[in-house]
């Protein structure tokens, strides 16, 4: 049994989805750019095999909202926002 951690582009939140799930999003010219790869995990690996694989690091935007994911330009358009959206 296979399963996906992955990003959407779109608001920056990652989740996990099944490997056939993903693979049917791949095939999709709409989903395959919406989705960021973080990495698959394989249950019927051994544990040795699964700490031996490399996680791939996924790096904030210090830009983006962590409320919402909008991603501004500049600080000061993101204080802004979050104020006028959030409070």
């Amino acid at each position: 049994m296979k399963f996906v951690y992955y990003r959407d582009l779109r608001t920056g939140h990652t989740d996990e989805m099944n490997w056939w799930e993903w693979e049917n999003a791949q095939k999709d010219p709409e989903l395959k750019t919406r989705f960021e790869l973080i990495r698959v995990v394989d249950l019927g690996q051994s544990i040795q095999e699964r700490q031996q694989e490399k996680v791939v690091a996924v790096e904030e935007d210090p830009l983006q909202c962590p409320l919402c994911g909008m991603v501004a330009k500049t600080e000061t358009s993101l204080k802004q926002h979050k104020t006028k959206k959030h409070g």
